[in-house]
């Protein structure tokens, strides 16, 4: 294992292997189930003011509200909260064991996301990712987004950390270079590269 305190593990896209191709794949059957335009729904609830959800500045359901308006939804705004937290949910359990062989050598792992206080509160208790880290750091918690570089600086002072003692995997480039530029190490992780990230952390 590398000489490191905690790995930070971004979670969309490494621990939740639920983007293919930059593409969250969740979208893809909400036509169907959902009967309403995906497209729409994207351009409703992901636009330029959901860095506020992210940052806690917002709730979600708001955005949510903001598009049931639009396509005069009849059904409710929970239960397509609810499908979309479900139907987002790919726990990638090569990553978890991964995640299990780094606490075995000794270091400690947390999550580093850009994720709302709703969705981060969803992550620990209902997709079982507690028992497998030792602190959860939430966008919407700590009102920074990555890639801004005070993103990474909180959390080394939240675990009293030196920087260097730290390494994020993530799958965005420009995470990692953020990461880097703060001090950190760094590892993009895409293509299920398991690998390649093993051999990164020391662990093959």
């Amino acid at each position: 294992m590398i000489d490191i305190d905690y790995v930070i593990w971004d979670f969309d896209g490494v621990i939740n292997a639920n983007v293919v191709d930059g593409r969250f794949i969740w979208i893809d059957n909400f036509k169907v189930d959902i009967g309403h335009s995906p497209e729409v729904f994207a351009e409703q609830v992901f636009n330029h003011e959901f860095d506020q959800v992210l940052r806690g500045e917002k709730d979600v359901i708001d955005q949510l509200r903001q598009w049931a308006a639009h396509v005069q939804l009849s059904g409710s705004i929970k239960e397509i909260y609810n499908y979309w937290l479900t139907s987002d949910c790919h726990v990638d359990d090569r990553i978890l064991g991964i995640m299990d062989n780094v606490r075995t050598a000794g270091v400690g792992n947390a999550i580093g996301t850009n994720n709302d206080p709703r969705r981060a509160k969803y992550i620990e208790r209902e997709m079982g990712l507690a028992p497998h880290i030792d602190h959860m750091f939430a966008a919407g918690r700590m009102g920074l987004l990555k890639p801004d570089v005070a993103f990474f600086d909180h959390i080394a002072d939240a675990l009293s950390v030196a920087p260097d003692r730290l390494i994020l995997i993530d799958d965005l480039a420009e995470n990692t270079e953020a990461a880097t530029q703060a001090g950190w190490h760094a590892h993009q992780f895409t293509g299920f590269d398991y690998d390649g990230l093993e051999k990164r952390l020391g662990l093959s």
